[in-house]
């Protein structure tokens, strides 16, 4: 395929000539070579010539043109020079600027600093010793070789798009014989330094591509990457810049989550065995704990993380509150196994140290000979519930008498008690106080009074 790169010609030198005539355009009388005068101006028929004949490259960027020699009818054709004209196509000839003038007599020249692998089209003239210049058209046709190698940077980015594929780019390679988008690139990849096999590139891409996505790829491996360039002439530029990167890691550790949950107080300490990840060290992983206060009720979103460790307590927990918790692994990628192990335990209730807030026995009235009906409200507790409060009574036949050590405790929620086994026509002062689960006690001294029947 003939490639077109311009239609500019690099400077063209004429060379491997063994003289440096005058141009025919100021020959007038003795041309000083020995042959006959020629009267100037008496010659105004151009040579008969045929035109260029053949042309060969002789390395990238020097051709030779030859051609059979041109007659005259008054100058010898030892005396005839030579006009070229070059160009990309027939068309783009410049005939007002030959590229190079032969000495007299030659039957081939050669034109030097010439682009490689590229069209060139060449037209010669014949000029005879009066200025007279045949006008042929008769031109030869040839493509310039490429020996070069394109100028090249090699790999400039290598990075990991997923756990078995990475991304690499380039900057574009430039070379005399091929545009950029004529450029294609092989891409060579191995897991040890400097041992890529650049006889299988492990991607070819299209012309004028400057990146590429290597895929099939091992997770969590580290592979090294080398970018060569191509020209169109297949001339290869032999980069061994090597960069790498590692496949991104995508599996989680194995763990096999919480062993145990034990309570002490409002603070929770959960336990574990130590998980194990393929690519992170041991002492890298990171455990979380997850709490909820029912059966799959965790909160993900507010983890407690502690790292290398087969533990971790959980302070300031609300008392006498079931908590049950998950725990999960983490390696140094962010990876975190989703295990649904769950343990729970039950904070105790003894960091409660306040008492209800309660508003005393309300009534104390005659029922009987021997019964008493003690009615009060329900007290308010900031930890145990109004159901969960209990009340102790205490009675005594004389005012302000009671015996706060000796109690009758009521089921808990009680908002009413009966006292039994009284005696008859005798006045009892009675005093209520409530108590939490925690077994705080209020000590209010509302008392209220009432005599049992005669």
């Amino acid at each position: 395929m003939r490639l077109r790169l311009g239609t500019a010609l690099v400077a063209l030198a004429l060379v491997g000539l063994n003289c440096n005539p005058a141009e025919p355009d100021a020959v007038v009388g003795d041309t000083g070579d020995g042959g006959p005068d020629v009267p100037h101006g008496l010659d105004t028929t151009p040579p008969t010539f045929a035109g260029a004949k053949k042309a060969l490259a002789l390395d990238e960027k020097t051709v030779q043109i030859a051609w059979d020699p041109a007659t005259d009818d008054q100058t010898p054709a030892a005396r005839i020079l030579y006009r070229i004209y070059g160009g990309d196509t027939l068309e783009t000839i410049d005939f007002t600027t030959p590229l190079a003038t032969t000495p007299a007599g030659a039957s081939s020249g050669q034109v030097s600093g010439l682009a490689g692998f590229h069209h060139y089209v060449f037209v010669v003239q014949a000029l005879d010793a009066s200025g007279n210049q045949d006008g042929n058209t008769n031109a030869v046709a040839i493509d310039t070789p490429d020996h070069t190698a394109p100028s090249f940077g090699g790999v400039v980015l290598v990075s990991p798009t997923s756990s078995s594929s990475l991304h690499v780019a380039w900057n574009p390679a430039i070379d005399a014989g091929s545009t950029a988008s004529q450029i294609r690139y092989t891409v060579y990849h191995t897991t040890t330094p400097g041992k890529e096999d650049f006889t299988a590139p492990t991607v070819v891409t299209s012309p004028g591509v400057t990146t590429a996505d290597i895929t099939g790829l091992t997770e969590s491996t580290t592979y090294y990457v080398v970018v060569r360039a191509v020209d169109a002439a297949g001339n290869v530029a032999l980069s061994t810049k090597e960069l790498s990167a590692t496949t991104l890691d995508v599996t989680a550790p194995t763990f096999a989550g919480i062993t145990s949950l034990t309570s002490s107080g409002t603070t929770i300490t959960a336990n574990w065995a130590l998980g194990s990840d393929t690519v992170s060290p041991v002492t890298d992983l990171v455990y979380t704990v997850y709490l909820g206060k029912s059966a799959g009720g965790e909160d993900f979103t507010k983890p407690h993380p502690i790292k290398n460790a087969t533990s971790l307590t959980i302070t300031g927990l609300d008392p006498s509150t079931k908590y049950f918790a998950v725990v999960r692994a983490k390696d140094g990628s962010g990876n975190e196994e989703k295990n649904g192990e769950e343990r729970f335990a039950t904070t105790a209730i003894s960091a409660d140290v306040t008492a209800p807030s309660f508003g005393g026995l309300a009534s104390a009235v005659t029922s009987g000979k021997t019964t008493l009906d003690l009615a009060w409200s329900e007290a308010a507790d900031d930890y145990s519930p109004a159901p969960n409060i209990v009340y102790d009574v205490y009675v005594s036949t004389t005012a302000g008498g009671e015996d706060f050590t000796t109690t009758a405790r009521m089921p808990k929620g009680t908002s009413h008690y009966t006292v039994t086994g009284l005696t008859a026509n005798t006045t009892y002062y009675c005093v209520v106080r409530a108590r939490d689960e925690a077994g705080n006690r209020d000590t209010n001294k509302i008392e209220k009074f009432a005599k049992t029947l005669p």
